[in-house]
């Protein structure tokens, strides 16, 4: 249900689920991914006691890929 809402925003989940959408993965293939993305960020957020930050997440993608 999280990621549901998540799409409903312009965000960077949202870009991801587009461009999974764009390779041509199905839509609820699409949505796991960014739900199992939400979870990471989420349990991240628990361990290192960190707000969320957007713009780190970003950096940390890039650094990735």
């Amino acid at each position: 249900m999280a990621a549901k809402s998540v799409l409903t925003g312009e965000n960077e989940l949202r870009a991801h689920y587009d461009e999974l959408r764009a390779k041509g993965t199905s839509d609820k293939s699409a949505r796991n991914a960014v739900s199992r993305k939400l979870a990471a960020i989420t349990l991240s957020i628990l361990k290192t006691r960190r707000p969320y930050d957007e713009t780190r997440i970003l950096s940390q993608a890039e650094q990735a890929g």
